[in-house]
């Protein structure tokens, strides 16, 4: 995987392909998105900047990615910004109730651009300028509660990921809600967790067709909320394509804020597409 010697020795993999790098001077937690052609730094401990900027850059060159995407303590931005880098979204509470900025980094001059950006921020405004819309009444026979792993072959249908790796989210703690109207798993929502931060992403949230004029994604995302609130969650967050109106709308009328979009972060149907950053309050 790694061209370079040194770089092979001093990397080891943990759980879910996420890998370590130290040396003298810094230490990188991060994971090679080959799909989205992204460099992820996840987490970091630095004394040396341009070091850390070179192994960054290099290992990305190396491997063909286009993009660097890290988030950043606000007290280490004097350290860790400079013109290799943009901020392009903030969580509030990202590391345990500290701050995260999310700085990006670009090794294709190409990667930057975006035909599309101007006409999804015209959009997106307007969506954020509307007044949020109140929750429907839950139906009184749809029952909101976690999922099992005797469903993950349901879930499978509903989420798009595969009923092993469902299963694998569920034994290692991430949350996963179903709405079931009776044996009918009619809606479910997937976030990742991270306790060593208090944060969780959502990953997932779908409703099967029947049933989406019943507002269902807006309760499933509500009653996460609750959740992780209840868990003493410092961040809460997830990320929308900014082509897709309904899931950013949706977002807007749960409660979810802005805060910020990342330019040409995922792939779809063999191009990059921008995406959206949303939080909980």
């Amino acid at each position: 995987m790694f061209q370079n010697e040194a770089v092979r020795r001093n990397t080891r993999q943990t759980a879910g392909n996420r890998m370590i790098y130290q040396e003298k001077g810094f230490t990188v937690h991060f994971r090679l998105d080959k799909g989205n052609e992204l460099l992820r730094v996840e987490d970091y401990e630095v004394a040396a900047a341009e070091k850390f900027y070179a192994f960054l850059w290099d290992l990305a060159r190396q491997q063909k990615l286009g993009k660097i995407v890290f988030p950043v303590r606000p007290y280490d931005l004097y350290l860790l910004k400079n013109e290799r880098f943009v901020m392009e979204g903030y969580l509030d509470g990202f590391f345990a109730g500290v701050p995260g900025c999310l700085l990006a980094g670009y090794l294709q001059p190409g990667r930057v651009l975006s035909s599309t950006l101007a006409e999804e921020q015209r959009i997106l405004n307007g969506i954020l300028t509307s007044p949020r819309t109140p929750s429907k009444i839950l139906p009184a026979d749809i029952k909101i509660g976690p999922a099992t792993e005797n469903e993950a072959a349901v879930l499978n249908g509903i989420t798009g990921n595969d009923p092993a790796q469902v299963t694998s989210s569920l034994k290692k703690g991430d949350l996963c809600l179903v709405a079931r109207q009776g044996e009918t798993v009619a809606g479910a929502i997937v976030a990742e967790r991270n306790g060593k931060y208090q944060r969780a992403e959502i990953t997932r949230c779908s409703v099967l067709p029947a049933y989406r004029q019943s507002n269902l994604m807006n309760i499933l995302l509500k009653a996460l909320a609750e959740k992780c609130r209840s868990l003493g969650f410092k961040c809460v967050y997830s990320l929308a394509r900014a082509s897709s109106y309904d899931v950013n709308l949706t977002l807007h009328n749960s409660g979810f804020l802005f805060r910020g979009t990342l330019i040409n972060h995922c792939s779809v149907a063999g191009r990059f597409e921008n995406v959206h950053l949303w939080m909980l309050p």
